[in-house]
């Protein structure tokens, strides 16, 4: 049986990156009869992506490399000299051995740039010339590639998390249940869900007098806080920190703390009214699956998303505690701008299928 290998940003357990692991492992096994093989993944993560094997030595027997969604290929413009060598390691060392190797390289849904470090440019450059397919998901990657000279054709689409079904969470009638994500139920409520990560930031505090306010003030609205990743050490992050400090100011609220499965977040994202996040993939989920989104952004790559659907009115950029004040009475108004996805072909999938499909 053919294998082949998939690499992406699974180097911890962060929800948007396993997630888009796990989607594109799916839509290999549905596009060829081949087995799944993460070169670098440790047992928890191979397990949550549902691979069948893992390590270099099952990669080197792989005919094919797909790299799959993720901001691996950019940075936020201010890493240090450490991080380029991390990131090297982590995700260009592997598609340099693929490349010695002749392997056939895909690279499917990934955002690029920015990069800092000239050398990993150069590197990127080569990768992508390389390539038999490549589909970034916005124009900026696509501007990104052309700048640093990537010659060769490359497709623009979406963030692959879009093409997410609903088969894929496990609710075989397309619908999922309170006691799915393990809400209370509660008539004549609305559920908000409040994803703030970035605890100790000067705009943290000011941000959570805003969802205080709010909320006393709104009966009929109920937070439920979250944090989206697991900290491999187990000690506490500025995720968990958050989700404690809002839990003592707000107590009447639900909680979730990520457990590493992305599809138990994907199922209660399901169950809410409105998301408010500063992450990408928490919103990029939510959209998604219907629901109304606030974006607090705390990376360049978030905004670029909302601009493609023309939702930039939701992305909040500058000044954040006054415009999410605003967005929640526009929300509770009924006229917060939604999104409406249509009616796609996957992209990803048929890719996937016309070039591993005939092999």
């Amino acid at each position: 049986m053919r294998k082949v290998a998939l690499h992406g940003s699974y180097f911890g357990y962060n929800f948007g990156d396993t997630l888009l692991c796990a989607l594109f492992c799916h839509w290999i096994k549905s596009a060829a009869e081949a087995q799944v093989v993460l070169p670098l993944a440790n047992r928890r993560n191979a397990t949550l992506i549902d691979a069948d094997y893992r390590g270099i030595v099952r990669f080197l027997s792989c005919t094919d490399l797909v790299f799959c969604g993720g901001g691996y290929f950019g940075d936020s413009g201010k890493n240090s000299l450490r991080w380029s060598i991390r990131n090297f390691f982590r995700h260009f060392l592997i598609a340099e051995l693929a490349m010695l190797m002749r392997k056939d390289i895909y690279i499917l849904g990934t955002g690029a740039g920015p990069l800092s470090s000239k050398f990993l440019r150069g590197r990127l450059r080569r990768l992508v010339n390389y390539s038999k397919f490549v589909i970034v998901r916005d124009e900026e990657s696509e501007n990104f590639l052309r700048q640093i000279g990537v010659t060769r054709p490359v497709a623009v689409d979406i963030d692959a998390a879009t093409y997410m079904t609903r088969d894929i969470l496990g609710s075989p009638n397309g619908t999922s249940t309170p006691t799915a994500a393990g809400l209370p139920h509660a008539e004549r409520q609305k559920r908000v869900l409040v994803h703030l990560t970035n605890f100790g930031s000067p705009q943290w505090n000011a941000m959570a007098d805003v969802l205080v306010e709010f909320f006393r003030s709104n009966s009929s609205e109920r937070p439920v806080f979250i944090t989206d990743s697991l900290s491999r050490t187990r000690r506490s992050t500025a995720q968990d920190k958050a989700l404690d400090q809002l839990r003592q100011l707000i107590p009447e609220s639900d909680q979730f703390s990520y457990s590493g499965n992305p599809i138990e977040l994907c199922n209660l994202i399901d169950e809410v009214d409105l998301v408010i996040t500063n992450k990408l993939h928490v919103g990029i989920v939510g959209v998604t699956l219907g629901k109304q989104i606030i974006s607090l952004p705390q990376h360049v790559k978030t905004p670029r998303f909302y601009k493609q659907l023309g939702l930039s009115s939701v992305c909040i950029t500058e000044n954040q505690p006054e415009g999410l004040a605003q967005l929640l009475q526009i929300w509770k108004s009924g006229n917060l701008d939604r999104a409406s996805l249509p009616p796609r072909t996957n992209r990803y999938l048929e890719t996937l299928r016309a070039q591993l499909g005939s092999g």
